[in-house]
């Protein structure tokens, strides 16, 4: 049995967390108590408390501006 870890990064609760398997995503999604947030570190643990599969760990965070611009004329009315 695997205990899976997700470890968020704090003052990022602006970002949705990416989640690799949708049935976490649900878990989450349903959940009142786990926050908002990107991840800092994703691992998995065995029995034995060794960390098994994978290890992720967020190396750096970048803001940027992104714009959408519309054009005032829509296709739908051509």
């Amino acid at each position: 049995m695997l205990s899976h870890h997700f470890i968020i990064q704090p003052d990022t609760e602006y970002i949705l967390p990416f989640f690799f398997i949708t049935d976490e995503y649900e878990k989450w999604k349903s959940s009142e108590y786990l926050p908002k947030g990107i991840f800092r570190r994703i691992y998995f643990q065995d029995k034995n408390n060794k960390i098994v599969e994978m290890d992720y760990r967020l190396l750096s965070i970048y803001k940027y501006k992104k714009q959408i611009i519309l054009p005032k004329k829509s296709c739908a009315e051509e």
